[in-house]
């Protein structure tokens, strides 16, 4: 059974490898995030190199599209 990269932002799917593992961009999100969505909570979103370069701020894009931005405490916390 093969694993698999799926990026969050363009939705390319690559397998997984030490070198292409590397290059790809992880957000942790943390397993007692306040979501809108529960099923969010403790998952690992991924973005390719190609939209890392055309997106250098993609992990807060991510978080905006999730409906996730962090608080005044500097901790994620979910939009009002």
């Amino acid at each position: 059974m093969s694993r698999w990269l799926t990026c969050a932002i363009c939705g390319q799917r690559k397998p997984v490898g030490i070198m292409s593992a590397q290059a790809w961009g992880r957000l942790e999100l943390q397993p007692d995030l306040e979501a809108e969505r529960p099923d969010l909570r403790g998952t690992t979103l991924h973005a390719c190199p190609t939209c890392i370069e055309r997106h250098p701020d993609w992990n807060d894009q991510l978080h905006r599209s999730l409906g996730i931005h962090y608080g005044s405490s500097g901790e994620l916390s979910a939009a009002q």
